[in-house]
């Protein structure tokens, strides 16, 4: 962000524990402005004198007005992550490994998370088997060649209703999805699993044909479940309220709007990948974007958390967080 593009800094006069603002929204009768601490606050126009314009060294302005603004989504705000919640990269390793010893190896972590011969709704690897036999290239193809788009359809619902990630009212606009629709989600859904046109256009038809209805908007899990069941190495599982957590660390100025589209897609892979990379270096090797959603779910959780207030040595913790 240069200098002609950022946003003014406010500080109110009356208010400095409030932090600094940037100019949100602004009508005839009010301004609403977003403040460092996480709210949002509207004054009438006779109050704008209280509303004072600061100057800060570039650097400084860029990082403030950058938090800032990435949490602005369509004019609206996106509630803030806790201060709490915002935990360094080495807090979630410490949570992770408090929880399973051995890492992603460990025979709790496989049991619970990965397989079991139970084959349990939340097990990764029977879902994965189960996507690539019933969404595998050539039954796909053959699918569409059919004409059995349905088919495809109640298949993929077939799936996601053993998916966690997914819920019922994810499922809904596939579920109501017309049948005229269906060879169009079954070209789209070759095409994003298998397609050779750039990794954009492919997210973006797959997005479009899923959010064919204006009243009933296709979500990130909807949207993001089946590419990571059916290729696990290269795509990864979308749930608005995990990847906005760790966002909040990792890149504070990734939104992750209501409505999915490909470019905020391809960001969260990256921290995805980063993640990965950050996790091989401390000695844990994911084998798949599943072991990455699922870190990142269980050292974010609200009751994992407060093991770091109750059982885990967080001195212990200052090597790692100073790299």
């Amino acid at each position: 962000m240069d200098q002609d593009e950022l946003p003014t800094l406010y500080a109110h006069s009356k208010r400095p524990q409030w932090g600094l603002a940037i100019l949100a929204k602004r009508t005839p009768k009010k301004g609403r402005y977003l403040f460092q601490d996480g709210r949002m606050r509207a004054f009438a126009a006779r109050f704008d004198h209280l509303l004072e314009p600061v100057d800060k060294p570039l650097d400084i302005a860029a990082r403030v007005a950058g938090e800032l603004s990435a949490q602005l989504d369509d004019g609206k705000t996106i509630k803030p992550v806790k201060r709490a919640d915002r935990i360094s990269f080495a807090e979630q390793i410490a949570v992770f490994e408090h929880l399973y010893p051995e890492g992603f190896d460990d025979p709790k972590y496989i049991a619970t998370i990965r397989r079991d011969t139970r084959r349990r709704k939340r097990q990764r690897e029977p879902l994965i088997a189960d996507a690539q036999q019933a969404l595998g290239r050539e039954a796909l193809a053959l699918a569409i060649e059919s004409g059995n788009g349905i088919g495809v359809r109640d298949a993929v619902l077939e799936l996601l209703g053993k998916c966690t990630v997914v819920r019922k009212r994810d499922r809904r606009p596939l579920v109501e999805m017309p049948d005229a629709l269906c060879d169009d989600f079954a070209r789209a859904l070759y095409g994003l699993l298998y397609g050779e046109a750039e990794d954009f256009d492919r997210f973006t038809r797959y997005v479009a044909i899923l959010d064919y209805n204006p009243e009933d908007r296709a979500t990130w899990p909807l949207v993001t479940a089946v590419p990571a069941m059916v290729v696990p190495e290269d795509h990864i599982a979308v749930k608005r309220s995990v990847f906005r957590k760790q966002a909040a660390w990792m890149a504070p100025r990734l939104v992750v709007g209501k409505v999915p589209n490909a470019g905020k897609y391809q960001r969260v892979l990256n921290m995805a990948k980063a993640i990965r990379k950050r996790l091989v270096e401390a000695g844990h090797h994911p084998r798949d974007m599943w072991d990455i959603y699922d870190f990142v779910w269980m050292t974010l959780r609200p009751k994992n958390l407060k093991l770091l207030e109750t059982e885990i040595d967080t001195s212990a913790l200052e090597n790692r967080k100073a790299s």
